[in-house]
């Protein structure tokens, strides 16, 4: 892949991160806003806007395990995100219907990751 289109990947993935995270933050507003809701609005916000900060981020590491653990965090934010959305499916807080394409994004970014950690893992 040329340096060019390299650059291109990152930009859309840092997007997409950044778009994934304004979804969840529209979702959370139509949440409840009882005391349990509250909780679980205050733990997705933080994990999926992590996503796309730590993203950000790793491509500012000094080194190649820096640039490896960031990635697994972005990895880890969205497997809580992931959990977070299932909780409110399984409380019905919100419409399956506006959860199944956030679930399917945050499948996407998952697989997405962990194709750049394998790749970043045997290049070491």
């Amino acid at each position: 892949m040329s340096p060019e289109s390299q650059a291109k990947t990152r930009q859309d993935l840092r997007l997409r991160t950044r778009q994934f995270a304004i979804r969840i933050i529209n979702l959370v507003s139509k949440l409840p806003k009882s005391g349990p809701s509250k909780v679980i609005a205050s733990q997705i916000l933080r994990s999926s806007t992590s996503v796309g900060a730590n993203y950000a981020e790793a491509y500012r590491s000094r080194s190649k395990a820096d640039y490896v653990n960031k990635h697994q965090m972005c990895l880890q934010e969205l497997e809580e995100t992931l959990y977070w959305l299932d909780l409110i499916t399984d409380l019905q807080l919100i419409k399956p219907s506006l959860l199944g394409p956030l679930k399917q994004e945050a499948d996407e970014l998952i697989a997405i990751f962990v194709a750049i950690l394998k790749t970043a893992r045997s290049s070491a």
